[in-house]
């Protein structure tokens, strides 16, 4: 399903919690963050074209498909996109994106 977000509006999968390296090393496993102040990472795979200002001038979006964010936990409203789909998706506005990770 092809899903796109208005203005400056985004649908992200959110990456399932990583508590076990591919090498077999356990992360934080005491969840020494609180909760609330965990930062969750996922993938945009739809986008709003941007927002217009106060002035009306509009900025178009920064973000692009297949970009991989980071954001806090608790942001953004869930989307259900179609019956049986077991994604996590939500529903983000580019300024609750913490960054944007780089391959190099």
């Amino acid at each position: 399903m092809q899903v796109r977000g208005i203005t400056d509006k985004h649908i992200i999968e959110v990456f399932p919690d990583e508590t076990v390296t591919p090498a077999g090393l356990v992360l934080n496993p005491e969840g020494v963050q609180l909760e609330r102040e965990k930062v969750l990472r996922g993938r945009v795979i739809g986008l709003g074209p941007g927002r217009q200002t106060r002035k009306g001038k509009f900025v178009p979006t920064e973000l692009m498909l297949g970009d991989v964010v980071q954001f806090k936990r608790g942001r953004g409203w869930p989307i259900e996109l179609e019956t049986g789909d077991t994604r996590e998706v939500i529903g983000l506005r580019e300024d609750e994106v913490l960054l944007v990770e780089e391959s190099s």
